[in-house]
C-alpha cells in the first residue's frame, strides 16, 4: 500500500533524491521512460542502480496488473532487469521502483499487435453465371490482434461475396478484396456463360385429335446451361397453340403445351441460342360422340367420351344401377378421366360461363413429384388466401375448386406455387394435359369431391353422405366426436373399379397410405391452420380437417 501511495504523488519521469552520504551517492532509474509490450506477449525492462550491491535492495511493482505483471527479475553486475506479461488487456500502466529514498517510474504500454500480410488461397478464378465458389485468406502473424476480414466487390452485379464465398452474378470481370487492418489481397473473377451445346425433344413426331394437348419437353445440354430461356414457334397457329413452361428452374429441361386446333399439320420448333429441334405434329378432326355424357363414362385426352355402363342414378347418388358387363374405353384411345359429375347445378358460375356446361371429371392419374405417390396441399404456414369452411352444408355447397385454384396460383406466382405442392403438381405440368377445349385441371373442391365418392362410390356412400348436406355444425364432429361413416363393402375398390378396364399405364388406383386413403381437397377448413380432406377406408369414411403439409392423395379435376 506504501508503494501505491508514493506512486500517486510522482510523474511518470526518473526522480533521484541526493544520498545522505555525499562520499557515495545513490542512483535509481530505468533505462527508458517508456517501453512496450504486445498483447498476450512480454517484454524486459532495465532498471540502472548504483552502487551495484544494492541492487538486491529495489523493489517494483506494477500499478495496473490487468495491463502487465512483473514475471521475473534479474540481477547483472549494474542493473537489474525485469521480466513483464501483458495478461490479454490493451491500456497502459507504470512500473514503480523504489529505492530507500529514491523513486523511478516508468510507463509501459500494452499495444496490438497489427497484421502484417493476407493472402488468398486463390488469385484468379473463371466461373460461370450462377457458380458458387468458396476462396479463403491467411492473416500473418497468427497472433495478430484483430483477425477480422473484410470481403468487398468491385462489381456486385458481376459477383458477390460473403465471407469468402463468391456467388457469380452475370457476365464480366469483379475484383474480390480481403482486407484486414491496413493490409488487404485481391482474387480477379471471371464470369461467363455457358451456352447450349445440345436441345433434343422427347418427341419428333405426334399425332392428335382436335381438342387434344400433349407436352413436349426439350432437354438442354450443358446440365449447367446458363440460361433456359427457349423460344417455342408453331409453323401454323391455326393447327396448333403453344403455352411454354418451365417446371423446374434447377433443371436442364424446358417444357411446352402442345394443343391442336384444326384438323392439318404443323411443325413445332423450340429454339436457344444455335440450337434447335423440331416435332411434326399430324392433326386429325374430332369425331363428336353421338350421345350425352353421362356419369361414370370414360373421358379421353381429346375431350370425347364414351360409355361407362352406367344405367340410372338418382340425382343424389343414392339409387344407381350398373350394366353387369362394364364396357371398355375404345381402342386407341387415351383415358385421361371418369365423368362423375353431370348436373349442372353443381357446376360453379365460371365454369357456365365459360361453356363448359357438360359436366366435371376426375383425372385417372394423381398429382405428385415423379418419385412420390402423395402431395401437400402447402408448406407456407402462413398460407391464407382460401376462406374457411367447417359447416356440413359448406362442404356441400362448395363447388369451387377452380376458383380455389385460381387464387392460389395468382397468391403465389411464377415459382413460388412451388409451396403449394399439389396446386404446382396440377396447374404447371400435370400429365396428360388437358383437352383444349375444357377448364383445364384444378383441385377439387369439398363439394366436388363429395359429388364424386357420392356418385361413384357406391349407393352407400351416396346414403352416408345425404344427411350431412344440411348439417349447419362442424362436420368433423357430426354424430358424436370424429365418427366414421360405414358401408358394407370395400369402398376402395368400388371407386377403383370406375377405371379397372382403363390401360394400367394410363391410371393410378386408389391406395391405402397406413390405413387409409387421404384424399385432399382445395378448400380451407382453418386459415393458415388446416385443409378438408376425405378419409377413405375400405368400408368407412371420414369428413374433416388436416395439416396443410400433411401429404394427400391429389386427383385432378376439369370441367368440359
Amino acid at each position: 500500500m506504501a508503494l501505491c501511495a508514493i506512486f500517486i504523488l510522482f510523474s511518470c519521469e526518473n526522480k533521484v533524491t541526493p544520498s545522505d552520504n555525499p562520499e557515495e551517492e545513490l542512483k535509481l532509474e530505468f533505462a527508458t521512460n517508456e517501453v512496450s509490450v504486445p498483447l498476450g506477449g512480454s517484454g524486459s525492462l532495465t532498471i540502472n542502480v548504483s552502487p551495484a550491491e544494492r541492487i538486491k535492495d529495489v523493489e517494483v511493482q506494477a500499478a495496473d496488473e490487468s495491463i502487465v505483471t512483473i514475471e521475473g527479475k534479474e540481477a547483472t553486475d549494474s542493473s537489474l532487469v525485469l521480466t513483464l506479461t501483458s495478461p490479454g488487456e490493451l491500456g497502459s500502466t507504470t512500473i514503480l521502483a523504489v529505492l530507500d529514498n529514491l523513486q523511478a517510474s516508468c510507463t509501459v504500454y500494452v499495444n496490438p499487435i497489427g497484421v502484417e500480410s493476407i493472402s488468398l488461397s486463390e488469385t484468379s478464378l473463371n466461373l460461370s453465371i450462377g457458380d458458387v465458389h468458396s476462396i479463403s485468406a491467411t492473416v500473418l502473424p497468427e497472433n495478430a490482434t484483430n483477425t477480422t476480414v473484410i470481403w468487398t466487390s468491385s462489381d456486385e452485379a458481376v459477383a458477390t461475396v460473403a465471407g469468402g464465398e463468391i456467388t457469380a452474378l452475370a457476365e464480366g470481370t469483379a475484383e474480390i478484396t480481403a482486407s484486414c487492418g491496413e493490409v488487404s489481397a485481391t482474387c480477379t473473377v471471371t464470369v461467363s456463360t455457358i451456352s447450349a451445346t445440345s436441345l433434343t425433344l422427347d418427341a419428333s413426331e405426334k399425332e392428335l385429335t382436335e381438342q387434344e394437348s400433349f407436352i413436349l419437353n426439350a432437354t438442354i445440354l450443358p446440365e449447367n446451361v446458363t440460361y433456359k430461356n427457349a423460344t417455342w414457334t408453331t409453323s401454323d397457329s391455326e393447327v396448333l397453340s403453344l403455352s411454354a413452361f418451365d417446371a423446374d428452374s434447377d433443371d436442364n429441361v424446358v417444357s411446352a403445351t402442345i394443343s391442336a386446333l384444326k384438323a392439318g399439320e404443323a411443325t413445332v420448333t423450340v429454339t436457344l441460342g444455335e440450337q434447335s429441334a423440331t416435332c411434326k405434329v399430324s392433326v386429325k378432326a374430332a369425331e363428336v360422340p353421338s350421345t350425352d355424357p353421362k356419369i361414370g363414362d370414360y373421358f379421353y385426352s381429346d375431350g370425347t367420351w364414351s360409355d361407362g355402363g352406367l344405367i340410372s342414378i338418382s340425382k343424389d347418388g343414392t339409387s344407381v344401377q350398373w350394366a353387369e358387363t362394364k364396357p371398355a374405353p375404345v381402342e386407341g384411345k387415351t383415358v385421361i378421366g371418369i365423368i362423375f359429375q353431370t348436373d349442372q347445378t353443381r357446376l360453379a358460375s365460371e365454369h357456365i360461363e365459360a361453356g363448359h356446361t357438360h359436366g366435371l371429371v376426375i383425372a385417372v392419374k394423381a398429382a405428385h413429384a415423379p418419385d412420390k405417390k402423395l402431395t401437400a396441399y402447402s408448406v407456407d404456414t402462413g398460407f391464407d388466401c382460401v376462406g374457411n369452411h367447417k359447416l356440413g352444408t359448406s362442404w356441400y355447397d362448395d363447388i369451387f375448386g377452380y376458383r380455389w385454384t385460381q387464387y392460389v396460383k395468382e397468391n403465389y406466382p411464377g415459382e413460388q406455387i412451388q409451396q403449394c405442392p399439389a396446386f404446382d403438381w396440377t396447374v404447371t405440368d400435370f400429365s396428360p394435359a388437358a383437352p383444349a377445349n375444357t377448364s383445364g385441371w384444378f383441385i377439387p373442391s369439398t363439394g366436388q369431391v363429395w359429388d364424386f365418392i357420392a356418385n361413384l362410390g357406391g349407393t352407400e356412400a351416396a346414403e352416408a353422405l345425404y344427411p350431412l348436406r344440411t348439417y349447419e355444425s362442424d362436420i368433423s364432429y357430426y354424430n358424436g366426436n370424429y365418427d366414421t361413416f360405414t358401408v358394407t363393402y370395400d369402398m376402395i375398390a368400388q371407386l377403383n373399379s370406375c377405371w379397372a378396364l382403363v390401360a394400367s399405364d394410363q391410371r393410378e388406383d386408389l391406395e391405402l397410405d397406413y390405413g387409409s386413403c387421404d384424399f385432399l381437397t382445395s378448400t380451407i377448413y382453418e386459415k393458415e391452420e388446416s385443409c378438408c380432406y376425405f378419409e377413405i377406408n375400405t368400408n368407412s369414411l371420414y369428413l374433416g380437417p388436416n395439416w396443410l403439409d400433411y401429404t394427400y392423395t391429389c386427383h385432378p379435376v376439369l370441367a368440359f
